[in-house]
């Protein structure tokens, strides 16, 4: 519920939990129930209602680095930039010529394109091999 709740204040979009006016955040920190159902939830800090509200409302404010589905800005290859770091990786003079690769060494190439984060579609479209092959790599 943190993590929820404080992804407004890392986007920057607001300095306070409490200012977010499309989070549930004040349901529970003001008591009002309205769309969510918050007693489960404060009951997990305390059974007394009053108790478990200041500490559900400490326990938001505390800042913290859970990095569940954080969103870094990385770069992504071109199939140009792509296309070359596969023939680097796997050596060859042309991305389709993985397809004709023993299923071992084809797989260790692949596992190898996933490592330097090629999309699985970005290998697939370069080198023929299917997508459930590269997936279940």
């Amino acid at each position: 519920m943190r993590y929820v709740h404080q992804n407004p204040i890392k986007a920057g979009i607001v300095k306070d939990i409490q200012d977010y006016l499309w989070s549930s955040y004040r349901e529970y920190s003001l008591q009002k129930q309205d769309l969510c159902d918050i007693d489960l939830p404060l009951k997990l800090f305390s059974k007394d209602q009053k108790k478990a509200t200041e500490l559900w409302v400490d326990f938001n404010q505390t800042y913290n680095d859970d990095q569940c589905l954080e969103f870094y800005d990385r770069k992504r290859l071109n199939d140009i930039e792509a296309a070359e770091l596969i023939i680097s990786i796997a050596k060859v003079s042309s991305p389709a010529d993985i397809q004709s690769f023993e299923t071992d060494k084809r797989n260790r190439a692949i596992k190898k394109m996933k490592e330097q984060e090629l999309s699985i579609r970005q290998i697939e479209r370069l080198t023929g091999v299917s997508f459930g092959i590269i997936r279940g790599i």
